[in-house]
């Protein structure tokens, strides 16, 4: 019995505390302001211009922030920029600006511009890594336009970015990938590969329009005179270390997500085999995980790669049988023909033009060296810019559930 009462009284001693400690540390959410996206460019008058979209729910469903800056978007979300010499700082000068405290932990996305990146993101990488409020889901985009630009054009579709890019990890189209602030952070400090950001920036519904270049900027006076553009999430930032190398396209993209077996689903467009200037529209989807092997001949890697998709013809001209087992086969070629091609022109890219290993595919070369330190002499990184490839993808393609032929 007297085993029994020690063992209650002992627990109600421990369980106690963290009633009372729980009890007097919350706060309601209206007495918080929640930021909601960051982002960082390089600043005029200080080392950095960055701009704070903030929340501020209350329980009367309005928005009591307040600031001498800034641009209100909606009832319960403001852009506040503030010229600084540091996040730290710029983070202090917000707290100045506001009535209330600012909370980080509901951060979804953080924003950089090209011209930052291309100088390095290590600082402001470490310094989100580490502060406790930054959740490691929060996601890292570049953009190809000003991020004054980005925010000013955040709210074109129904709401502001960060309130609609949720859906992003449930709508991926196979034309960028979900790349969060851990993913970039840990790939920085990775002998295996390089790191790489979600692409975003101005532009039409035409996703060519995105530019390829390091350099390019924004989207160009030509696409503005057509209407105010809008944000599109397409493609990848590639990165070099810490620094922006370049973008690759959505097709190469596409090609990363295949070998990354990151593909999740997509429309591809493909060369009609049996029509001069037409296309056939597939609905792809990967069969199996992409098969990757390397070997090491005369000191450099020869990469051997593997791909199996499934595809449905969601498009088909009004005179053509696809049931037809030969016709289904010349189609398939043509696919996987084009799937090659798109493989090729993202190896040439990543190896020769931004030399950056992106795809990581160091984790595949590593089980030919018998220690650590062979691996590291042999210097993984460099020795990808002079990698050989070979592709070979092989389609199976059916058609659609509803459309057999016509």
């Amino acid at each position: 019995m007297k085993k029994i009462f020690i063992y209650i009284l002992t627990t109600i001693i421990t369980v106690s505390p963290l009633f009372i400690l729980t009890g007097c540390s919350e706060k309601s959410i209206d007495q918080l302001a929640y930021v909601i996206s960051i982002g960082i460019d390089e600043g005029k008058n200080d080392k950095l211009k960055i701009y704070f979209e903030i929340s501020t729910p209350t329980s009367s469903g309005s928005d009591s922030a307040s600031s001498s800056q800034g641009s209100e978007k909606s009832s319960s979300s403001t852009v506040i920029s503030v010229e600084c010499s540091s996040i730290d700082s710029g983070l202090n000068l917000l707290n100045s600006y506001l009535s209330k405290p600012v909370d980080l932990s509901h951060c979804s996305i953080i924003v950089f511009s090209t011209e930052l990146a291309e100088k390095g993101l290590h600082d402001y990488i470490y310094t989100f890594v580490n502060n406790v409020e930054i959740r490691p889901s929060c996601n890292i985009l570049v953009c190809t336009c000003s991020v004054k630009e980005f925010f000013e054009n955040s709210s074109n579709s129904l709401e502001s970015y960060s309130s609609n890019y949720e859906s992003l990890n449930e709508n991926l189209t196979g034309y960028t990938e979900i790349v969060t602030i851990s993913d970039f952070f840990l790939k920085t400090n990775d002998t295996f590969g390089e790191p790489f950001a979600i692409l975003c920036g101005l532009s039409s519904n035409d996703i060519s329009s995105l530019s390829t270049s390091a350099s390019s900027g924004s989207s160009g006076d030509d696409e503005k005179k057509e209407g105010k553009p809008t944000l599109k999430t397409l493609g990848l930032a590639v990165f070099k270390e810490d620094n922006l190398v370049g973008f690759l396209s959505p097709l190469e993209t596409l090609a990363h997500l295949i070998l990354t077996n990151e593909l999740e689903n997509t429309r591809l467009s493909i060369p009609n085999p049996f029509e001069e200037n037409s296309i056939i529209d597939l609905f792809l989807t990967q069969k199996s995980n992409t098969k990757v092997k390397i070997d090491i001949i005369d000191g450099k890697p020869v990469v051997n790669v593997t791909a199996k998709l499934t595809a449905k013809i969601s498009s088909i001209s009004n005179n053509q049988k696809y049931l037809d087992e030969e016709k289904l086969k010349t189609l398939q070629k043509s696919a996987n023909q084009y799937l090659e091609k798109v493989f090729m022109d993202y190896f040439k890219t990543t190896s020769r033009k931004y030399k950056s290993d992106v795809g990581g595919l160091g984790k595949y070369a590593v089980n030919k060296f018998w220690t650590w330190n062979d691996w590291d002499n042999f210097k993984w990184k460099e020795a990808y810019t002079q990698a050989s490839f070979n592709v070979k993808v092989d389609t199976n393609i059916t058609s659609s559930y509803f459309l057999l032929e016509t």
